[in-house]
């Protein structure tokens, strides 16, 4: 009932609400939940919050300062109206929503989506080809499909593959290209 609470479990559901004292609702500084049962949940407003779940359906709603959710299934939604929201995915259908400063997407399937209205906007595909759409100050491409992983975020980009053919894209800086 501190600060920190984890719960690591692989039953069929887990639920996890930590905050000061032990109670049931909570506004404590960190929140995490890991499991690998059919239906996970994680409400919380505090600070930061982490969902992890290969299940069939997460879902993960956050008005603090940072929203994170992580999963392998089918379906997955992140909204959060907060500073930065983020979505990982390697299911069939991503879809992110944000209004706030930072917005990213992270896909491996058929199709990914990115819509944002803040200063930055960020778009990550894995599926055979990817592609940047920016219309802030900085841009940032991550692949993981034939052409590798690409992050870069300042003056200097540098390209990590272990695949067919990287590519270097740097808005900042210019743009760079690099085959190696």
């Amino acid at each position: 009932g501190g600060r920190e609470g984890s719960l690591i479990d692989e039953a069929g559901e887990v639920r996890l609400i930590d905050g000061v004292g032990g109670k049931d609702q909570g506004g404590g500084g960190e929140r995490r939940l890991i499991d690998r049962g059919e239906e996970s949940s994680l409400i919380d407003g505090g600070g930061e919050e982490r969902f992890i779940d290969g299940g069939g359906e997460e879902r993960l709603h956050d008005g603090g300062e940072e929203g994170r959710l992580i999963d392998g299934g089918e379906e997955e939604r992140l909204i959060d109206g907060g500073g930065e929201g983020r979505l990982i995915d390697g299911g069939r259908e991503e879809r992110l929503h944000d209004g706030g400063e930072e917005g990213r997407l992270i896909d491996g399937g058929g199709e990914g989506r990115f819509i944002n209205r803040g200063g930055e906007e960020r778009l990550i595909d894995g599926d055979g080809e990817g592609r940047l759409i920016n219309g802030g100050r900085e841009g940032r491409l991550i692949d993981g499909g034939q052409e590798e992983r690409l992050i870069d975020g300042g003056g200097e980009g540098r390209p990590i593959d272990g695949g067919g053919r990287p590519r270097l894209i740097n808005f900042p800086g210019g743009m760079i290209m690099s085959d190696f």
